[in-house]
């Protein structure tokens, strides 16, 4: 009955596994899952405790800063923006991505006018938000969504 209860057959001898270590190499499996999950939640959280620091330093440069440091900033979420959306298959105009830089330049110069620096992002702005709204962007995501694994 003792041999029936641990899933020992009748002919069981010395160094046999039954039901107990069966057990036991589940729960050995269960714990390194467990651990390796736990790491890699460790990283994530350690990823975005980071990014929110670099957030609220971002924060508070742009209320420390003049215009011409905003527009830069801006310009670097411009360019970001449009590496994203590149990595999921949109292909903005080139010329969008090189009038980023070119107006990044501008910005690096002390001796341009800010009025104009505003005007020329402005007319940017509204490029780059055409150029965007050609696409279907709640379309693309969703599309994406069901390839990634956990992500609903």
């Amino acid at each position: 009955m003792l041999f029936a209860a641990l899933g020992f057959g009748p002919r069981a001898r010395k160094g046999d596994r039954g039901t107990v270590g069966e057990l036991n190499d589940a729960v050995l499996k269960i714990q390194d899952y467990l651990l390796r999950t736990s790491e890699r939640l460790d990283n994530i959280l350690g990823t975005l405790k980071n990014h929110r620091e670099l957030l609220e330093k971002m924060s508070r440069r742009v209320y420390q800063t003049g215009t011409r440091e905003r527009i830069r900033l801006e310009l670097d979420i411009m360019k970001t923006t449009a590496s994203v959306l590149a990595l999921n298959g949109v292909e903005l105009d080139e010329g969008v991505l090189a009038e980023i830089d070119k107006l990044k330049a501008t910005t690096a110069k002390e001796d341009t006018d800010i009025l104009a620096l505003r005007r020329l992002k402005e007319k940017l702005d509204k490029r780059f938000d055409g150029e965007v709204g050609k696409f279907d962007l709640t379309a693309i995501y969703k599309t994406r969504n069901r390839q990634i694994a956990g992500y609903r």
